[in-house]
């Protein structure tokens, strides 16, 4: 849902969304399939409004609960060590 909101430009109700799929996802167990790229959609969306540090936490916790053979996994590790982010270290 978010991802629609967000491609027709309604980022506004896409980051509402997604804050809430965060959220509820968290709380699941195990965690839902969807998670990681709920994660990386809020990393996207973060990175468009200029706010590095949300972004670096959410594509962190992207790469954390993600498949590594994802097929965002290796653009969003190349964009962290891109951005100087070392990985495991606390924020």
């Amino acid at each position: 849902m978010a991802g629609l909101l967000s491609d027709a430009g309604d980022h506004g109700q896409a980051e509402g969304a997604l804050r809430r799929a965060l959220e509820a996802g968290e709380k699941a167990d195990p965690l839902p399939h969807w998670l990681p790229d709920a994660y990386r959609l809020s990393g996207e969306s973060a990175e468009r409004r200029n706010n590095r540090q949300e972004a670096i936490r959410h594509y962190k916790r992207y790469v954390d609960i993600s498949q590594t053979n994802a097929i965002d996994y290796a653009p969003v590790m190349k964009k962290l060590k891109d951005w100087g982010v070392e990985l495991g270290e606390d924020e």
